[in-house]
């Protein structure tokens, strides 16, 4: 017989005990509901933040946050076209997108990148000193796919659209489309981006470049004849010779003249002739080094060859790990006069880059032709 089965006392005790965890789990559940009534109370209102004690909302046009975009754009979930310089080519077009449906520096969109979108978005600028995750200026309208959750378009279930790479990397405006306001054209808004992006360069893709400098310093003191800034660098003219598997001069085939796929002595004289600098600053070849006898050419030219210095190749200045693209694609937007090819995104790709940081136009030598009586001309234009 169980001694305490007909103890009144301790029934009172368990009655009590029994009595107050129901009051407490019910204010709980109370709590619940009302804190997630408040959460879509938030959620439901005009979005505004609170960023560094001030108030903005999307009106503030020097400023975009994406927790107050309503669509999202879907950039990298499929198979890319092309490499690299395609690849970033395709993300500035999906932000011409977004800006051509939404309006420009809109905070009512953003471009989701993911994949190949965003290997090559943090090949060129993601390292310890900044990613896209520090992008705080919010002037571009670019964020990481899988941070989605933590927008509150997510949370409305808003539909995300998918940008096809091939589709997105040939997009040009519909000119049926309404235009919104405040519209920029396509190369203002990429020098725009660019202009931002070239501010972070990860630092593995600059290791080139100070080795360059300093070289360029040396040999200025043993030939008076290479020109010296006032600030005491040595500009340079970069060359980036491509031959694309064989593929340049199909590729270029309905112009009159071959020189930009070959590259010869004659017509890089010519371009620095034009230019009053014969002679007068280095020459720095970037290549994909499928064809070594252009390069032998311009090194083995009696005038101009003892100018020229290829990074690939001399080890005695760079090291191998500064022998990538991204890092010739710093070398050459550096330079003073550049030359390169239609036929290559990649020449196009440093053309711009060379324009957002304030070169002249006329000093890409991309889209050049001989005229009647002998002179260059450029279409300052076609990039």
């Amino acid at each position: 017989m169980n001694p305490t089965a007909n103890d009144p006392s301790l029934c009172n005790n368990v009655f009590r005990i029994t009595k107050f965890v129901t009051k407490f789990v019910g204010l709980l559940l109370c709590s619940f509901v009302l804190y997630q009534a408040w959460r879509f109370s938030l959620s439901s209102k005009e979005a505004t933040v609170i960023h560094s004690e001030k108030n903005v909302t999307c009106s503030d046009s020097s400023y975009c946050d994406e927790e107050q975009s309503t669509t999202v754009h879907h950039l990298g979930w499929d198979k890319p076209c092309g490499r690299t310089n395609n690849h970033l080519f395709t993300i500035l077009n999906g932000v011409n997108q977004v800006w051509d449906l939404h309006g420009d520096d809109t905070c009512q969109a953003v471009l989701a990148i993911s994949g190949w979108a965003l290997d090559t978005f943090c090949q060129l600028f993601c390292d310890s000193h900044w990613s896209l995750a520090d992008n705080d200026d919010r002037l571009l309208p670019v964020v990481e796919h899988d941070e989605l959750h933590e927008l509150c378009v997510a949370e409305a279930n808003q539909p995300v659209t998918k940008l096809g790479a091939r589709d997105t990397f040939c997009y040009s405006r519909n000119a049926s489309l309404p235009l919104p306001q405040q519209q920029k054209t396509k190369k203002q808004r990429t020098c725009q981006v660019l202009g931002i992006l070239i501010q972070h360069f990860a630092e593995r893709n600059l290791e080139g470049l100070k080795p360059l400098r300093l070289h360029l310093q040396d040999i200025a003191k043993l030939d008076d004849s290479l020109l010296v800034e006032p600030n005491g660098s040595v500009p340079h003219m970069a060359v980036h010779s491509r031959w694309l598997e064989g593929s340049c001069l199909e590729r270029i085939k309905n112009t009159p003249s071959k020189d930009e796929c070959h590259m010869p002595p004659s017509y890089i004289k010519k371009i620095l002739a034009s230019q009053g600098m014969l002679g007068r600053i280095p020459i720095v070849i970037v290549a994909d080094l499928q064809q070594r006898k252009v390069l032998d050419a311009l090194r083995n030219d009696s005038e101009i060859g003892p100018c020229v210095i290829v990074p690939a190749l001399d080890r005695t200045i760079f090291a191998a790990s500064s022998s990538t693209a991204q890092n010739d694609m710093v070398l050459a937007a550096n330079s003073a006069i550049f030359v390169g090819t239609r036929a290559s995104t990649m020449s196009k790709m440093i053309g711009v880059w060379r324009i957002a940081a304030g070169a002249d136009p006329q000093s890409n030598y991309i889209h050049a032709k001989t005229t009647a009586n002998g002179t260059l001309e450029v279409c300052a234009d076609c990039i």
